[in-house]
């Protein structure tokens, strides 16, 4: 699947959109480790959010497309550390 990732609200700041293996935990390191405002995943798609580095501690269960512009108003802003996304 594919992930978009900004830094701030509103998807800007610094922005990345990558391709990433389902089932499988995404370790964010600079600049996105605890900075990520905002995030969609592609259509078809669920990811967890974790607010560790190995997909340990959950802090948000199946975002999905469009994601969210703002993820302060999920009360997850600036706190991922990893995420896992899966078909659904």
């Amino acid at each position: 699947t594919q992930m978009y990732l900004c830094t701030d609200w509103h998807f800007l700041g610094t922005c990345g959109y990558a391709v990433q293996p389902l089932n499988q935990c995404i370790h964010l390191d600079s600049p996105w480790w605890h900075s990520v405002s905002s995030m969609g995943p592609d259509s078809g798609t669920v990811c967890n959010i974790y607010s560790d580095y190995s997909c340990n501690t959950l802090i948000y269960r199946d975002l999905r497309n469009p994601g969210s512009s703002d993820l302060g108003e999920k009360g997850i802003n600036d706190q991922m550390g990893s995420f896992q996304c899966r078909a659904g």
